[in-house]
């Protein structure tokens, strides 16, 4: 309860001090004027602070001021405090024996402006840090930094005007701020890092920054408060100047400390240190060293307090990424970001000093100069981030080449064969560059190999690449890949608009050329291991030591499965579609021409010749892909099987699963490869058994499967099935395999005019995996 009555009136404080500052801002104009007391006891002009042109074009330097706001000079609080002119809507001077009334404008300038928007950034990113980071000390110091730098920001305006709380508040922030600077530092590189700097005199300055800001309420409040006023400046001054000094001190020391040691702690001080060097240089030297030297700043107050925020922010980033940056790039690209802005910068102020040579002081120009060689530095360092972002808006033909690059460029780990290159990337690269259509061919020493998309002469192509002629006006041929086996070459049309490619196309192209080289070489690669394996796999070992190679046939079944999907695919998507539309294409001509009864009996049997056709690659698609293996099961799809197979079979066909229904939770792989062995025995039936009955049966007995098959044919003698290796022939070899893979067995029986019976066992595991 206490503490919320404590936030309740902290934040009603707080909002009285805002709205109070802001009526002094918004009632009175800033005039700047510095007045003193000369022989005769009466106040004069002595200077003017930065104030609005108009102001000093109504006035000078030796005016006599007679009166403020209509009373005498002498009784105003801001002439006998602060032996400024403040909080004034109206003047009269005397100036060469001639009184002169002066009314000042309520004329709002941008610093106005600028101090309120300071703060108001400042508070934020000093709610967004204290809401989102609430775990990290630092982060909570960091944030008080920000709420003091706002603070700041929302005296100064009050302070130049001569409020008696502005000028309290701004002298005691300044005297802190570097105070609070320093236990965040302590706090950050205790908890990034574990190092520990001196703290313990940090609780003696802020009872000191305390004591003296009731001191200077007491001094202030006195009706004759200038002569503490003019110290208090100075003390000011030189306390922050030497806080500043003790950060940079405290920094220098830990640079020293760890500039040896090549880790994170070292990178993370190094960066500290230039971004406080970077934040405080150009306010303590171009601002605060002139007020203590000369009496007056070179650049206000007000600006180089700005480039203060660099630093808090540049911590912000460190805490909310938790991640470096590296500062000398980011110094780098401000260097040369800010060399390039210099000559348009001053081209840009000397043509203003040049139109307006009689309003236009040096400083205004420095200041003018400094300003846009700012926003000029910031625009082009930020340029390649807005880009980017950007680019799809700015640069659509880019950002659409750039898209394609990137997904061209994930999709080539997954090309192993010349349809996936067409399917995957070439058809982008056709779409990306809009043109008629592509083509990859190898060039072998005895023919080539070509694949295509789009609309492409490629009996021209092959021509062309068979005469070397890389240069054509409809063509661009560009060599991907030589070797002493075989060239490839990547072929594009004109564009859909007939023309050539442009130069960022052909720039784009020659970037996945270099892509494409890699992924080709990996293709062919692929196809000759793929043959080799195939070779070896005809001269297999004895089975005793085949049990050795168990990997190899797992991957060898693989490479033929992947490939029995390719083909399939291959046939489903351009034969089976060719046919199809060409069977609508002659109904249609049948319906609309053929009128002749005896036409139309052609056309008819052509028309039932295309769906045999048909039929017989869906048959093939099916054997070589059973894709009904995940969608119904093993023992329906054996039943699909069976009741294609017995109407081209010479023989009667009985498949018997009704025992074997715990098959259904064997992994996919398992089913597949005893599909595959199914498969087989009915092959063989049809090829070698002159059967006129087949007999396929299912049993599970003790978690082991049995696969009986026996047919009525002709038999063989047990030494036919050895080869001269000492192996089974094709067939056997392969449903052998595939039950070795499955840990099982297969046994025959046969003898001449007996038929053939062989036994498959299998032990079965519930998810198994080949």
């Amino acid at each position: 309860m206490k503490k919320a009555f404590l936030i309740s009136a902290g934040t009603l404080l707080f909002l009285l001090i805002q709205f109070w500052f802001l009526f002094l801002t918004f009632r009175y104009p800033h005039t700047g004027i510095l007045v003193k007391m000369d022989a005769s006891n009466e106040w004069v002009i002595k200077g003017f602070e930065e104030s609005d042109a108009s102001i000093r074009e109504k006035l000078t330097i030796g005016d006599r001021i007679i009166s403020l706001n209509h009373k005498p000079t002498q009784d105003h609080f801001s002439v006998k405090k602060w032996r400024t002119v403040d909080q004034v809507d109206h003047m009269v001077i005397e100036r060469e024996d001639q009184m002169i009334e002066v009314v000042l404008e309520k004329s709002r300038s941008p610093m106005d402006y600028l101090s309120f928007i300071g703060e108001a950034i400042c508070f934020v990113i000093a709610g967004y840090i204290l809401f989102t980071m609430r775990g990290s000390k630092s982060a909570s110091y960091l944030a008080i930094v920000f709420l003091q730098i706002g603070l700041i920001f929302m005296t100064l305006q009050a302070s130049i005007r001569g409020d008696f709380m502005g000028k309290v508040l701004m002298s005691s922030l300044m005297m802190a701020l570097p105070v609070i600077f320093y236990h965040f530092l302590h706090a950050f590189f205790l908890e990034k890092g574990n190092v520990r700097t001196p703290n313990r005199f940090l609780g003696t300055l802020y009872a000191a920054i305390i004591l003296t800001t009731f001191l200077r309420m007491g001094f202030f409040v006195t009706s004759e408060a200038y002569p503490y006023y003019a110290i208090n400046t100075t003390i000011t001054i030189i306390v922050f100047l030497s806080g500043i000094g003790l950060n940079i001190y405290m920094m220098t020391s830990l640079l020293i400390t760890y500039r040896n040691m090549n880790n994170a702690i070292s990178t993370l001080i190094k960066t500290v240190w230039i971004s406080i060097l970077i934040s405080f240089f150009p306010f303590a030297v171009l601002s605060f060293l002139p007020i203590l030297l000369f009496g007056k700043p070179w650049v206000s107050t007000l600006y180089t307090s700005i480039i203060v925020t660099f630093f808090p922010l540049s911590f912000t980033y460190l805490i909310a990424t938790k991640q470096l940056f590296d500062i000398h790039i980011v110094l780098r690209r401000l260097m040369l970001t800010s060399l390039i802005a210099l000559i348009p910068s001053l081209l840009i102020v000397g043509f203003n000093a040049i139109i307006f040579q009689n309003e236009i002081t040096i400083i205004q120009a420095t200041v003018l100069f400094w300003l846009i060689l700012l926003v000029f530095s910031i625009v082009l360092y930020g340029l390649e981030y807005f880009t980017t972002r950007l680019e799809r808006i700015m640069f659509p033909r880019k950002y659409v080449l750039q898209s394609a690059l990137n997904k061209i460029a994930k999709s080539l780990g997954a090309v192993t064969s010349l349809r996936e290159l067409k399917d995957i990337i070439l058809v982008d690269i056709v779409s990306a560059l809009q043109v008629h259509g592509g083509a990859i061919l190898f060039r072998y020493k005895d023919g080539n190999e070509l694949i295509s998309e789009g609309t492409i002469d490629l009996v021209e192509v092959e021509e062309l690449i068979s005469m070397n002629r890389v240069e054509h006006p409809s063509y661009l041929i560009y060599e991907v890949n030589s070797n002493e086996e075989y060239t490839s070459y990547l072929i594009m049309t004109r564009k859909k608009t007939n023309t050539l490619l442009g130069l960022e196309d052909v720039q784009w192209l020659n970037l996945i050329i270099n892509y494409l080289s890699v992924s080709l070489e990996n293709v062919f690669l692929i196809r000759k291991l793929t043959m080799k394996l195939e070779q070896l796999a005809a001269q297999m070992p004895s089975e005793q030591e085949a049990q050795d190679l168990t990997w190899f046939r797992k991957l060898l079944f693989e490479l033929q499965e992947k490939e029995r999907v390719r083909i399939a695919t291959d046939i489903h998507d351009t034969t089976m579609q060719d046919l199809f539309f060409l069977k609508r294409r002659l109904s249609s001509i049948l319906d609309r021409y053929v009128k002749a009864d005896e036409d139309k009996q052609s056309m008819s049997g052509l028309m039932d010749y295309l769906e045999v056709i048909h039929s017989n690659l869906r048959q093939s698609c099916f054997e070589l892909y059973p894709h009904l293996l995940h969608e119904i099961g093993l023992l329906q799809t054996l039943d699909k099987l069976i009741e294609q197979e017995q109407a081209a079979s010479a023989f009667t066909i009985v498949l018997s699963t009704e025992k074997a229904g715990a098959v259904e939770r064997c992994s996919l792989d398992t089913k597949r490869h005893i599909f595959r062995m199914v498969q087989e025995l009915l092959n063989n039936a049809k090829k070698h058994s002159r059967a006129e009955r087949v007999d396929i049966e299912f049993n599970i007995v003790n978690f082991t499967l049995y696969v009986l098959y026996k047919d009525d044919g002709i038999g063989f003698e047990p030494l036919q099935l050895n080869n001269q290796n000492g192996l089974f022939g094709i067939g056997m070899e392969q449903m052998r395999t595939r039950s070795l893979l499955l840990s099982g067995k297969l046994e025959v029986e046969s003898s001449l005019g007996n038929g053939v019976s062989i036994q498959i066992t299998l032990p079965l595991q519930e998810g198994r995996v080949a």
